[in-house]
């Protein structure tokens, strides 16, 4: 029987605070929405590391109140979301003392556990310590077409994030775009893909579900709207009607459970006991069905985290 590794990762994001206006009020340095390339039709774009990230798959969701926008790059692995507090046209930056559900994200390929996230500069100063923060991000919704349900606009962030050595890194994403994006007004339609689970005894419900095939493994996606993401990660070659018990961790193992927590400071949790079950794998139609638990213990004082009743039905 194969071993499976689960690990539970917390980091701290900053707290949801934003400011929106009108699709006639903009930011007052218009060089902060400078747009050099404009991303193709269907896709997201923008500039970091001296190179273009070009997304290969997009997720967007437009409800009552919010805008969430996820972009896959599935050569690297990485990914981009954009959570807004409203569905308007217009420019929605950070700004402390209003409260709501902006968000900003780069998180790098899967093998890394934590995100590079935006804040204001009064957020990143008190919670990561950086007095010299520059914030930058800026997402502008310019067209949100309801027929067509299309939506595009422009993005720039500053993301930080302390890396497991305890070093803090920073990343400037710059000239983001995202250009005729197909999206959902409906989170309970998901397409192809669901994901169900308990955490802690209460409902889990994601707003955003991926699967992907990277490098030989099947990575499965599920991020809610305050900001927690259960992933779970199996080879390509994992059979259906697999029945997988684990209770040690080992370098061996090739199943990674992770939770991740982007509200609160980073901390580890290790893996008691669990189960997944393959209930089935179509590699010809690429979809993939199981079920799972998991139960973990804190490598620092807080308290343990229960996931159970977990199911999931992916397409990748």
């Amino acid at each position: 029987m194969k071993k499976i590794c689960v690990l539970f990762i917390s980091i701290l994001t900053v707290g949801s605070i934003f400011s929106s206006c009108n699709s006639d009020e903009f930011v007052e340095n218009e060089k902060q929405n400078e747009i050099l390339d404009v991303a193709a039709p269907g896709t997201l774009q923008c500039d970091f590391d001296n190179k273009t990230f070009v997304s290969t798959s997009v997720q967007a969701f437009v409800g009552d109140n919010y805008v969430s926008i996820t972009a896959l790059r599935s050569t690297k692995g990485d990914r981009i979301q954009i959570i807004l507090p409203s569905n308007k046209l217009g420019t929605y930056t950070w700004k402390s003392g209003e409260k709501g559900g902006f968000a900003i994200t780069y998180s790098p390929i899967s093998t890394e556990y934590s995100s590079f996230i935006s804040g204001s500069k009064e957020t990143i100063d008190h919670d990561f310590g950086v007095s010299d923060y520059e914030d930058t991000a800026s997402v502008t919704i310019t067209a949100i077409d309801a027929k067509s349900k299309k939506i595009s606009g422009t993005f720039q962030f500053t993301g930080v994030r302390f890396d497991l050595d305890a070093l803090l890194r920073t990343k400037k994403i710059t000239n983001g775009s995202f250009n005729e994006i197909t999206f959902k007004d409906d989170t309970s339609v998901l397409g192809n893909n669901s994901f169900a689970a308990k955490l802690d005894g209460v409902n889990f419900n994601p707003t955003n579900i991926s699967g992907s095939l990277i490098s030989g493994y099947i990575t499965v996606v599920a991020k809610s709207s305050d900001f927690i993401n259960i992933k779970i990660k199996m080879p390509s070659t994992i059979k259906g009607g697999g029945n997988y018990n684990y209770s040690t961790v080992s370098n061996e193992d090739d199943i990674l459970i992770e939770y991740n927590d982007e509200k609160v400071k980073k901390n580890m949790f290790i893996l008691e006991k669990g189960t997944i079950d393959i209930l089935s794998h179509d590699t010809a139609r690429k979809t993939i069905i199981g079920t799972f638990t998991a139960s973990f213990k804190p490598t620092q004082p807080d308290k343990k985290h229960e996931i159970t009743d977990g199911v999931f039905n992916i397409s990748y």
